[in-house]
């Protein structure tokens, strides 16, 4: 990789948090005199809530299948294989790590 390309990639990322700080920085007061305290307060309020919710499916859908391949309910040609064999590594490296 070339020093020029390297400085491009650089200048690329510095200008994105930049522009990502401005972003930040300059949309509130703009909200705020377009929509008034009030209304941007209940946006902020639902917007926080649907993020917030948002966060709760992490592992839950690898939690269920995992769970519907051990009872049984479930089972999608190799992948209850596969489900089986990555619990079983878990558990060995667990093992390891704990003694």
């Amino acid at each position: 990789m070339s020093l020029r390309r390297i400085g491009k990639l650089f200048a690329a990322n510095n200008l994105g948090q930049i522009i990502t700080v401005l972003t930040q920085l300059l949309l509130p007061p703009a909200f705020l005199h377009a929509f008034g305290e009030s209304l941007y307060g209940q946006w902020l309020a639902l917007s926080a809530a649907i993020s917030y919710l948002i966060t709760f499916n992490y592992g839950l859908q690898t939690y269920t299948n995992m769970q519907n391949c051990r009872s049984g309910i479930a089972h999608h040609g190799g992948l209850c294989y596969w489900v089986s064999r990555v619990d079983e590594v878990r558990s060995l490296l667990w093992e390891r790590i704990s003694r």
